[in-house]
Formats: C-alpha cells, structure tokens, sequence
C-alpha cells in the first residue's frame, strides 16, 4: 500500500492585513460565488466560503480594487480556506485593496438602485429624477402610438 503526500510551502512571512470585504469567487466553470475575504496579504487571503472546496483548486476572485486575479487553494479547515495568488500582489496593488470603498458592496450582497445619469446630447448629466417623464408626457406618447397604428392600418386597408 502506498501513501501519497503533498507538502505545502507555508511561506507565512507577508505581513496579513484585516479585510473583511465581500468579494466574488469564480470556480472551474465559471460559476460565481459570494464569499467574504477575512485577511489579505501579497502572497494571499483568507477567506470564508458557502460551498466545499479542495486543496490545489484553481479558481479566480474579484478582488476589490485591482480586479480579477487567478489563485489556488491551499488549506481548508471548514469553511475557512486559505489561497494564495497565483501572481502575487505588488505593495501599490495592496495598499489600492485597502483604501479601496467597501460601501459600493452592500451587505449580504443586496442591491439597492442609486440615482441613475443619463447623458445628453451635450455631453452633461442629467439626474434620474430630471430624467423622468411627466404623467402628461407618456400620455401624450402612448397618444401618439395609438393615432400612428391607426392611421397604418387605414393606410394599409385603403391600399387593398
């Protein structure tokens, strides 16, 4: 009977930082996953997940700030894993996560609509509230449908 070992470099020696951020984890498929990233450093994280994974799983995460990045599983002990990155994260790219606005991410991953922009032919903004059509306005557009159907219809009818 053989026994067959994987050792693992723990190269623990990044400095981890407190993160606590709500991030989107892609598996093999492509499939994403809500999860919630504890601690980061340059080397990886730790992270809380909703669904097993294996050691040596190759996945992606959206990381806040600096975007999609490649990792690897390396240690599961319940629903906590520990990754590392794939290509590490240089000092700027860490410091970007650790600034970066958590309150874009609502929490429990909720979404609540903010106040929509709507372009002009100028070039300049309008607010979503600016943008709104008065009751008047899409009566006198439904109006307008309504006289043009008919009149295709005579025309159409008058052509026979």
């Amino acid at each position: 009977m053989s026994v067959r070992a994987t050792l693992y470099s723990d190269n623990r020696g990044a400095q981890r930082m407190q993160l606590d951020r709500a991030s989107t984890l892609r598996d093999d498929d492509d499939r994403p996953f809500d999860v919630q990233i504890e601690d980061i450093s340059l080397t990886g994280f730790r992270l809380q997940l909703p669904f097993e994974v294996l050691p040596d799983q190759a996945m992606t995460i959206g990381v806040p700030g600096v975007g999609i990045r490649a990792l690897q599983v390396v240690r599961v002990e319940g629903a906590t894993a520990g990754c590392i990155f794939v290509q590490p994260l240089n000092p700027a790219e860490l410091g970007t996560i650790l600034r970066f606005d958590s309150s874009v991410i609502q929490e429990n991953f909720q979404y609540q609509a903010g106040p929509a922009k709507v372009a002009q032919k100028d070039d300049s903004e309008l607010s979503a509230e600016a943008a709104v059509l008065s009751p008047l306005q899409k009566l006198a557009i439904i109006a307008g449908a309504a006289l043009t159907m008919w009149l295709l219809i005579v025309a159409a009818i008058s052509l026979i």
